[in-house]
């Protein structure tokens, strides 16, 4: 085994940050619920703020593994980390 750094796949999907890019990637169980959000929601901040929320679940309607993640955090084993660890995996990423 080599000590060599373990490189993580940029396994981030590229969704377009707009109203058809957003329910395009959803999972057609939460595409009408973002529609009718949206159509909710007038043009400004709060429409940024919506598009913001939609696109992380976007994001994650895509990377799959979604009821795994549900179920371990439905039962607590979900794994976690604090934020200094987080900070220092970035840190270290980032060179």
């Amino acid at each position: 085994m080599s000590a060599q750094p373990h490189q993580h796949a940029d396994i981030r999907p590229e969704i377009p940050r707009t109203p058809d890019g957003i329910a395009a990637a959803l999972l057609p169980s939460r595409r009408m619920r973002f529609r009718v959000e949206l159509g909710g929601t007038a043009t400004g901040e709060a429409f940024e703020r919506l598009l913001e929320v939609w696109w992380c679940r976007a994001t994650l309607d895509q990377r799959g593994g979604r009821e795994a993640r549900s179920a371990a955090a439905r039962a607590g084993t979900l794994p976690l980390g604090s934020w200094d660890s987080l900070r220092s995996r970035r840190e270290k990423r980032e060179g």
